[in-house]
């Protein structure tokens, strides 16, 4: 019975999905498909696509916003959205407490302008590259991601390597691997230090609840109790019921909390591929359960060229707001002059 309602219960408590914002401006509505495909092309060697891939057309969807201007002639940040498109306004309540040089944008998915949504976490990767190549043409990129978008952000530098341009920043935001189909899903307590790692973060996921304000922590026991109708209780296993697990759907949307869904599914069964470069490691102490509890969260299974850890205090829904989006801006400005 301890098993089980620790396992219930540190999931949902450590979910750190629920921020989102609601729609944003984009820069100009249409469909991106020639774009992808171009992307396609120019990695199987058609370097002709090119020119083609990054001309700008003003009719066009672009998935790119400018959060922070910055400077002219330093090379920009790119930060993706997390799931929903959501949290473009973490992102830019960031960049109130970073070097004001810094240029900033935000990626903000098809499904967000109201567009059909991309449903493969490749396509919208190639996507994305497409828009970063007609801000930057050349490397090298400094891309990074919270949650959803960390795993979209890793899936961007694999395009970007295979291209052959340079990453020089790759910044994963509390976001987990998928080194094999079920390593999300499953509880990872196989050996004696898994499950040492394992009890060591349920210490952390109580400690940082005492971080929460009364309304939160009434949030996520709500969650955990759909959590367990859907995964105990027998509840349908419905796309809404899926997401209403992870947020509460009555702030979104029909079409957000569709939005949230598709996201959702965009990794069911899906296994990340391996990364020759390196990537700096974002974490709060608490992780989900079905996470493998390691220091640098498992990506060093998929990550060849090196992670560096760094991390935070507090929980994972206030790492963008006061006062600990200060310390997430200060450790982001000092990994950005590193690459300068």
């Amino acid at each position: 019975i301890i098993g089980i309602a620790l396992k219930f219960t540190t999931h949902l408590l450590s979910v750190n999905r629920p921020l989102f914002e609601p729609p944003a401006r984009v820069l100009a509505p249409a469909n991106r498909g020639s774009h992808v495909r171009g992307m396609e092309q120019l990695l199987e060697g058609n370097k002709e696509t090119i020119e083609s891939i990054c001309a700008p057309e003003p009719e066009e969807f672009s998935s790119l916003t400018l959060i922070h201007e910055g400077k002219p002639g330093i090379r920009p940040l790119y930060l993706v959205h997390g799931i929903g498109s959501g949290l473009l306004w973490g992102y830019r309540n960031l960049t109130q407490h970073m070097n004001p040089d810094q240029p900033v944008y935000a990626f903000s998915s098809r499904g967000h302008a109201g567009l059909d949504e991309q449903e493969q976490a490749r396509d919208m990767a190639l996507a994305y590259v497409a828009d970063m190549k007609n801000a930057q043409p050349d490397g090298p990129y400094a891309i990074g991601g919270y949650g959803f978008g960390g795993n979209i952000a890793y899936e961007i530098a694999r395009v970007l390597e295979e291209a052959g341009d340079e990453v020089d920043l790759l910044l994963i935001i509390d976001a987990y691997p998928y080194y094999n189909p079920t390593c999300q899903k499953e509880v990872q307590c196989e050996s004696w230090s898994e499950r040492a790692r394992f009890l060591i973060n349920f210490f952390h996921q109580a400690l940082s609840m005492a971080t929460l304000s009364k309304e939160e922590r009434h949030e996520h026991v709500q969650r955990a109790k759909r959590w367990i109708g859907v995964h105990l209780a027998g509840r349908p296993s419905t796309r809404e019921n899926k997401v209403a697990t992870l947020t509460n759907l009555g702030n979104y949307s029909e079409s957000q909390a569709e939005l949230w869904a598709t996201h959702l599914e965009m990794y069911d069964g899906y296994v990340d591929g391996p990364y020759e470069g390196a990537a700096v490691i974002m974490r709060t102490p608490a992780q989900p359960i079905f996470s493998c509890h390691r220091e640098d969260l498992g990506w060093s299974k998929l990550i060849e060229g090196g992670t560096e850890v760094i991390r935070f205090k507090g929980h994972q829904d206030t790492i963008f707001l006061e006062p600990h989006v200060q310390e997430t801006a200060r450790q982001v400005d000092r990994l950005l002059e590193r690459r300068a």
